[in-house]
């Protein structure tokens, strides 16, 4: 035998009796009164359940937000102890490489600057151009150049056998210089063509350079490149060459 609640006074009742023998109330509607209550509950439940996700949601998104508010602290190489609110996208790094001639088994070693973009944006087909500086070096010897992702289509240059040479604007941070650089035909480097402009010590003594191109069809393409971490990278590539620091 089944007992349910009486809904009239909350008395215990048989389901085959036809009313409460205590309030009169009918067991029918009892029973009517406890299915509709089951149901109730079982949507209520389920009611709570889902505005609780949507809170944990809510709490959870404006959690995320806040703390993208807040900068990464990183350390930096000159405060061991202290940290600086700066971005690591932002935090510039020289890094060195290798290439190794197949035919001679001599490896030349390089140490280049972060990829850089012109300070206005170039139009096509060069919107996407990209720069670096660099520092190679093979059996002890050393050059410095500018590297590009597509060969640089320069103005006002002066033609000679495989190779332009050209005058250009150069600034290590606020020193503004100009000097001479060449090209050798279809290549994607410009290097430094006065064998006594020391671009070495001055890439160890400055934090940044820009490099003012007369490029085909831009105006003025200008490009600037961070020098900061070239000196540990420059030194790594001198260990590997054999050159005396």
């Amino acid at each position: 035998m089944s007992l349910i609640n009486c809904t009239g006074c909350g008395n215990q009742i048989s389901e085959q009796a036809d009313s409460c023998p205590k309030c009169s109330h009918p067991v029918s509607q009892s029973i009517n009164d406890s299915k509709n209550k089951k149901e109730t509950n079982k949507f209520l439940t389920i009611f709570w359940i889902f505005m609780g996700f949507i809170f944990i949601r809510t709490v959870i998104g404006a959690l995320n937000a806040e703390s993208e508010k807040i900068p990464r602290k990183i350390d930096t190489e000159n405060s061991s102890n202290s940290s600086v609110r700066i971005d690591k996208e932002f935090i510039p790094s020289w890094e060195m490489s290798t290439s190794k001639d197949d035919m001679t088994g001599e490896k030349s070693y390089y140490a280049s600057s972060p990829k850089a973009k012109a300070i206005s944006r170039m139009s096509f087909p060069y919107s996407d151009v990209e720069s670096w500086m660099a520092v190679g070096c093979k059996n002890s010897k050393t050059w410095v150049y500018f590297g590009f992702s597509n060969a640089p289509n320069l103005n006002n240059t002066e033609t000679h056998d495989g190779f332009n040479t050209f005058n250009s604007r150069i600034k290590w941070d606020n020193s503004l210089e100009t000097t001479s650089f060449y090209q050798k035909w279809g290549e994607q480097f410009l290097s430094f063509n006065n064998l006594d402009y020391d671009a070495e010590s001055k890439i160890k003594n400055h934090s940044s350079v820009m490099l003012d191109l007369d490029w085909h069809g831009q105006n003025k393409a200008i490009f600037r490149y961070s020098l900061k971490g070239s000196t540990k990278a420059l030194k790594n590539v001198y260990s590997k060459c054999g050159k005396k620091i």
